[in-house]
């Protein structure tokens, strides 16, 4: 177990996203992570990104082993704090399968030890996902300007960082 790892103790807890969980999803990433993704190239939609979700909340909920879409939310207050994205993709280059960390959000505001926390709890969520469901790679990326301590976590669980990419190879 990784000092990570989520446990009662914890002032948050995770559940799986839901379609009650958008408009809050949208809301976290509009409002932390909007202008990083439109000074790169990306203009923003809400309503596109609202379709995107959705569709993929369906598709987790019918297709078990496509996407993995979980939230965190404050014990007390009960306001989402962060949220992780993740499909199943393949290699262009072999036919394994592969987890694609799609999205990893967490509210700006938490104290640096509550973020770094929940997305440890966020990356151990993706390996346990592969594993279940025999994806043997998992790939996570940043379009963050600044992303060292991102990837440093990632390292830590034993992924490969080439830039601002990390791979890990699961054993299955």
């Amino acid at each position: 177990m990784s000092k990570y790892t989520h446990t009662p103790n914890d002032n948050w807890y995770w559940a799986q996203a839901g379609g009650n969980d958008i408009e809050e999803m949208l809301e976290l990433s509009l409002t932390h992570f909007k202008e990083e993704f439109e000074n790169i190239i990306f203009s923003s939609n809400p309503n596109r990104f609202r379709y995107h979700l959705h569709k993929a909340i369906l598709d987790q909920i019918f297709e078990l082993d496509i996407e993995l879409l979980s939230v965190a939310r404050d014990k007390i207050s009960n306001k989402l704090i962060a949220w992780h994205w993740s499909s199943k993709d393949y290699t262009p280059w072999c036919d394994d399968a592969m987890l694609c960390a799609r999205i990893a959000h967490v509210d700006q505001t938490l104290s640096p030890k509550a973020r770094t926390f929940i997305i440890g709890q966020q990356i151990e969520q993706w390996i346990a996902f592969a594993t279940l469901h025999n994806m043997p790679i998992i790939c996570s990326s940043s379009i963050r300007p600044i992303q060292g301590g991102f990837l440093k976590l990632h390292e830590n669980y034993g992924f490969i960082v080439r830039g601002s990419y990390a791979y890990k190879r699961i054993t299955l």
